[in-house]
């Protein structure tokens, strides 16, 4: 599978991915809508490094700056959704609290624990009640994504 993107907005790993054909149709139609914004406006320094479907949502994972994907009030995203179809969410590859914080934005986290159980550990993320409604994804796809981006177990809670 070939996708028109510029050289240069491809991680490594994840342009073999493509090129290998192991992306799913919802990733391809995807990557058409942002090569076409590429091609018009440039992405500025952004490297997208994988996608993740989570629920409905289709989590893109970046590394670099995100706002020219975004777009000026969230304008690129809207369009990405409306030619693919497909509903999504920008990740910055950071370290593990500010990506979980991306993942559960609007929503905020109050604290994060370790809890060291017998066979491993877990982190517990504790949100606020009025938060929970406001989470993005369903907590249990939120949990799963975290699982498979950072390979670490999580737990969210309410206080």
């Amino acid at each position: 599978m070939s996708i028109p993107l510029p050289e240069g907005y491809l991680g490594k790993e994840y342009k073999e991915k493509i090129e290998n054909g192991r992306v799913s149709e919802e990733e391809e139609k995807v990557l058409k809508a942002i090569a076409g914004i590429a091609a018009e406006t440039g992405l500025g320094d952004v490297i997208i490094q994988g996608m993740l479907k989570a629920g409905s949502v289709m989590l893109i994972l970046v590394e670099g700056d995100p706002g020219r994907l975004i777009g000026k009030n969230g304008r690129n995203i809207r369009r990405i959704e409306k030619e693919s179809g497909v509903k999504i969410r920008i990740v910055k590859k950071t370290g593990f609290v500010e990506g979980v914080a991306d993942l559960i934005y609007p929503a905020r986290i109050l604290s994060i624990s370790r809890v060291f159980l017998p066979d491993g550990e877990k982190r517990k993320i504790i949100i606020s009640k009025e938060d929970m409604k406001r989470l993005p994804l369903k907590k249990e796809e939120i949990e799963e994504a975290v699982k498979t981006l950072y390979g670490k177990e999580i737990e969210i809670t309410v206080e």
